[in-house]
């Protein structure tokens, strides 16, 4: 009986507001729910899966021991997919988070060995609040959903408020240097983790991340990003 009357709600939602694709606002035909068709078939394909190397990633990859290094998607400026970004984290569109986590948990599942765990890049928690919610926290408990992998959302924390990095001038390495902090009690003794992020810049959040990380010798890592800005 609960299920019916989400359901219906959820009909009726659709009806009265009835869901626009997240990169150019056209109606969506049922049951699409994240982009229409139009849009998605423009996606590029995955650089990592046409074995093209990201210099920057290939960086942190052989700096930091990393196991993978990869990102699903090339972006550019007004493109579709700064557009989902843009929704999913100043427009409240939650639902793009979810879309991005199934396209994340099918490479993965594709691609790649199994993990044994998945680690968010977290927000300081004034930007969280604002917010409302962390969107790389919904594309981990996506795939934690679809594939049995746990996520962490709590190894890292944001211990300082930083400034947007789009918006700061200063070395972005600077900005964020002890900006992060860890807690391995979550995790189990040892394992390959992957380090979860929506954008990929210029590497400086997610080398911030795994200078914690790899503060402990128990643990492999890997890192992975919704987009690349090329």
């Amino acid at each position: 009986m609960h299920l019916f009357f989400r359901r219906l709600f959820q009909t009726l939602k659709d009806f009265l507001f009835p869901p626009v694709c997240s990169a150019c606002n056209s109606l969506l035909p049922y049951p699409l729910k994240y982009v229409c068709p139009a849009c998605e078939i423009n996606f590029v394909a995955s650089y990592t899966a046409h074995g093209v190397v990201i210099p920057k990633m290939q960086y942190l990859k052989e700096n930091y021991n990393l196991q993978e290094a990869f990102a699903l998607y090339p972006f550019s400026k007004d493109g579709s997919i700064e557009k989902m970004l843009y929704a999913l984290k100043y427009r409240g569109q939650k639902s793009v988070g979810v879309y991005f986590g199934k396209k994340l948990a099918a490479y993965l599942a594709k691609n790649l060995p199994p993990f044994d765990g998945l680690i968010g890049v977290p927000l300081h928690s004034k930007r969280k609040n604002l917010r409302g919610y962390n969107q790389v926290d919904i594309m981990g408990q996506t795939v934690e959903e679809l594939l049995s992998i746990p996520y962490y959302p709590s190894v890292l924390k944001r211990v300082v408020s930083t400034p947007p990095l789009s918006q700061t001038t200063r070395d972005r390495r600077t900005v964020l240097a002890n900006a992060f902090a860890g807690c391995f009690d979550a995790l189990p003794p040892g394992g390959h983790f992957l380090l979860m992020d929506d954008i990929f810049t210029t590497g400086a959040t997610l080398e911030a991340c795994l200078n914690v990380l790899s503060s402990s010798s128990h643990y492999r890592f890997s890192i992975a990003t919704i987009a690349y800005r090329i």
